[in-house]
């Protein structure tokens, strides 16, 4: 098993959870800091697409854009960090565990030609 386009999907969702949050976080601040985060987002976006073209290259495009989506579990996280909203932690924690056991499905049904 190649776990190589496993690790780069994973780092490409985490960059994008990254980049995606610095929208909502870009409104706290002043035009200097704002550049700032703004230019960070740009760079995480253009990490991001570097990584998911590695791990094209070895894994199945469903499994990788699977991945991909798992980015919200990224911006979940810095939202109960930073601006702890009120969730239902026992429901949310069930839907992670869903969601993850979602991702080991859609993995093993995958049929490779080795």
């Amino acid at each position: 098993m190649n776990y190589r386009g496993y690790l780069f999907a994973i780092i490409s969702s985490i960059l994008v959870g990254l980049h995606i949050f610095t929208f909502k976080y870009i409104e706290k601040y002043n035009k200097l800091y704002y550049l700032i985060f703004l230019s960070l987002s740009v760079l995480l976006w253009i990490c991001s697409r570097y990584f998911l073209y590695i791990s094209n290259k070895t894994l199945d495009i469903v499994l990788v854009h699977l991945f991909l989506t798992c980015s919200i579990f990224v911006t979940l996280i810095l939202s109960m960090i930073i601006y702890k909203p009120n969730y239902d932690i026992v429901r949310m924690i069930i839907g992670i565990i869903l969601a993850i056991f979602g991702v080991y499905l859609v993995d093993t049904s995958i049929k490779t030609n080795n």
